[in-house]
């Protein structure tokens, strides 16, 4: 499919839609969907890093902290009673 994937586009969309409410009349960013296929991030310990490597990491991030807040979630009720 060429261009950013359609969440990308929502994401993208979601921004805009939040400056155009925090401030009337404010530029909107555009981005080069050629471009935007390419992207990568340079990570300081994993080096190169593709948008799909790094949304791969991301989500293992955000399984660790979900599970830290299940685990002091269940401790809070325990200790309430």
């Amino acid at each position: 499919m060429p261009g950013p994937c359609r969440a990308d586009s929502e994401l993208s969309a979601s921004v805009r839609l939040r400056k155009i409410l925090a401030e009337s009349g404010v530029a909107v960013d555009v981005y080069d969907q050629e471009q935007w296929q390419g992207n990568w991030v340079l990570h300081p310990q994993r080096g190169k890093l593709d948008l799909a490597r790094w949304l791969e990491m991301y989500v293992e991030h955000s399984e660790t902290h979900l599970g830290y807040i299940e685990r002091n979630l269940g401790l809070w009720r325990q200790r309430r009673g």
